[in-house]
């Protein structure tokens, strides 16, 4: 099963932005252009989620510093998946102080660490985009996304309509 060409662009444009850079994981939902994950949605985080962890289970990016897996409380990168799951990372309505400092404490796994693209990530963007980026190339943007779906199936994550990791807050 391929990706719709939406998320295919919008991975796409977070792996090239990742390159020779780092972000945190709240730089990945937002931008997929696609009626199917509404900006500031729960369907937007949990393809962000699920796009994070992909791309973790498969080497495209890693997670800088080193000892975030101590930082964060999680043994593994399905831990830190999960954490991103529980986390509901655009419910900022009003809260007292106490249920506020608990949710920025929360919202740490989403600010806290980053994310940036490993040589392998690097490799495959550059495939298809040696030197500029244009998303409207769809040559390039579809045979992205071919190589991409089939890394995501050999890695046991393959691309689907379902979660992988259901958000759970």
């Amino acid at each position: 099963m391929k990706m719709p060409a939406s998320v295919s662009r919008w991975l796409l444009f977070n792996l090239h932005t990742l390159r020779g850079n780092s972000a945190s994981p709240d730089f990945f939902p937002g931008g997929v252009n696609d009626a199917a994950y509404p900006a500031r949605t729960p369907s937007e985080q949990q393809l962000a989620v699920d796009m994070i962890y992909r791309c973790l289970k498969c080497g495209l990016i890693d997670i800088d510093p080193e000892g975030w897996r101590q930082a964060y409380g999680v043994d593994d990168i399905e831990g830190f998946a999960e954490r991103l799951a529980q986390v509901d990372q655009f419910g900022g309505r009003r809260l007292d102080e106490a249920a506020h400092n608990k949710r920025m404490d929360d919202m740490m796994i989403w600010l806290g660490p980053e994310l940036y693209c490993t040589e392998a990530g690097e490799a495959l963007v550059s495939r298809y985009f040696p030197r500029a980026l244009d998303l409207e190339d769809e040559r390039n943007v579809a045979g992205f996304n071919e190589e991409i779906c089939e890394l995501f199936e050999a890695n046991g994550v393959p691309w689907t309509n379902e979660a992988l990791i259901p958000l759970r807050f």
